[in-house]
């Protein structure tokens, strides 16, 4: 039974709420609209700062300005605004990279009278606001407690700054190259990769870097003489890219943020590769078939892998935007081939082994992707700690990693990496896949 204080203080609230949400004058509540509502629709560029650090792998001494693209379109009337909804004034605000579109959803307002907008599947948010002439505010890692200024840029509209006017001797952009990413300290320590350029009908110049863990996704930007800037922004990862053309290829620096730096050295060959993504990771199970036991995150029960279905295994972390990609193919899967019998199971490990904070960044990873199959905790994400859910599986080295098992439990085959749709081997990858599933389930 409620006390007559209760229900005072409950009556007190509900009036107060009346007081805001319908008393109120209509001019206080137009004054209190979006800053991006009295902003042209158009695509505006985004200047991220990073400052230079302590850290030796981080290979610049001046400010970074990391630049992102950031659409403000208009959504169709659907009535006059209300309070509730007085900060949306059927805006739609996107980061652009390339073909990709991130939707941004407000999410209120700061303390210090910043807008609050938040990036889908992972934990950052962009906090805008408007002094005089000038909109500034931060990108918030809220995962990492972190945030880093920003300035919106209105008196121009590409990526990067232009130079029209430079365009002598220009080096045409090869197919592909042979990418060398060398340790800024230690020279000996190099990665293989594959670059991949083009200008596109806008003049933009788009491509991305194909790794054995991954590609890059979208990285965009503009070309000045033989100079080429690039860029890409998704809430997790902030990479900055600074090329210079040659006649046999290019050389250059990529910055992770203000965490770290490669400096590029790339040959133009028009057949450069990786290793085969498959010939990376091995399972040598002694009773050659899978064992997978762990609890389903978020709930009170365990999943135990039994052999009888056509199982995909994805290992995954929420903060690994490659594996974003593959789930939203896998995501396809599960709509056309689970009435069939085709059961995907994911295992997310995460940045921390607490629950407490590894929960909530699968909860939005879920949630943003609608994933309508099983997400298990694989625990904090390192090598000995994969190989310890999946006994077996050997020379472990990237998120994502996929095990293809048939019904009778065996390991078929095992992809390392994800290359996406912002590269060229995308769609042959969904046609080899499905037709290997389709095989296994009529086995």
């Amino acid at each position: 039974m409620k006390s007559k204080r209760h229900g005072f203080q409950l009556d007190r609230i509900l009036i107060s709420l009346l007081w805001i949400f319908v008393s109120q004058p209509v001019e206080k509540i137009q004054a209190q609209t979006s800053l991006f509502a009295s902003l042209p629709p158009e695509t505006y560029p985004i200047e991220i700062s990073f400052k230079p650090t302590n850290n030796p792998a981080f290979a610049s001494d001046t400010v970074l300005l990391l630049p992102f693209q950031l659409e403000v379109a208009r959504l169709p009337e659907s009535g006059p605004p209300t309070p509730l909804d007085r900060r949306k004034q059927n805006l739609a605000l996107n980061i652009r990279n390339g073909k990709e579109r991130l939707p941004l959803r407000f999410v209120g307002m700061s303390d210090s009278g910043h807008e609050r907008w938040e990036l889908p599947y992972f934990q950052s948010e962009l906090w805008f606001m408007q002094k005089d002439d000038a909109v500034t505010g931060f990108w918030k890692r809220v995962d990492r407690n972190q945030s880093y200024p920003l300035t919106l840029i209105l008196n121009r509209h590409s990526r990067f700054p232009v130079d029209s006017d430079n365009k002598s001797n220009l080096i045409p952009l090869a197919a592909r190259y042979q990418l060398k990413m060398i340790h800024p300290i230690d020279s000996t320590d190099v990665q293989e990769a594959v670059a991949i350029l083009k200008k596109t009908s806008d003049g933009q110049i788009h491509g991305t870097f194909l790794t054995e863990s991954g590609d890059y996704r979208y990285l965009s930007g503009v070309r000045t003489g033989n100079r080429l800037q690039l860029s890409t922004f998704n809430g997790v990862f902030a990479y900055l890219v600074d090329l210079q053309l040659s006649e046999d290829g290019f050389e250059g620096w990529i910055h992770y943020g203000a965490s770290f730096s490669h400096r590029l050295v790339a040959e133009a060959n028009e057949k450069a590769a990786l290793k085969n993504p498959e010939h990376l990771t091995q399972f040598t199970a002694e009773s050659g078939t899978l064992s997978l036991e762990l609890p389903y995150y978020q709930e009170p029960r365990w999943f135990k892998f039994t052999p009888g279905k056509v199982t995909i295994v994805q290992i995954m972390g929420s903060w690994c935007p490659n594996c974003l990609d593959e789930t939203r193919l896998f995501n396809y899967f599960h709509q056309q081939y689970a009435d069939q019998g085709l059961q995907l199971v994911a295992i997310s490990f995460e940045r921390s082994q607490e629950k407490e904070k590894a929960f909530p960044m699968i909860d939005k990873f879920v949630r943003d992707l609608v994933i309508p199959y099983p997400v298990l905790f694989g625990g904090k994400a390192s090598h000995d700690q994969v190989q310890k859910v999946l006994p077996g599986l050997t020379g472990f080295q990237a998120y994502p990693t996929t095990l293809f098992v048939d019904k009778k439990g065996i390991v078929r085959k095992i992809h390392t990496g994800f290359s996406g749709p912002a590269t060229p081997h995308y769609d042959q990858y969904v046609l080899k896949t499905s037709q290997f599933i389709e095989q296994l389930l009529q086995e």
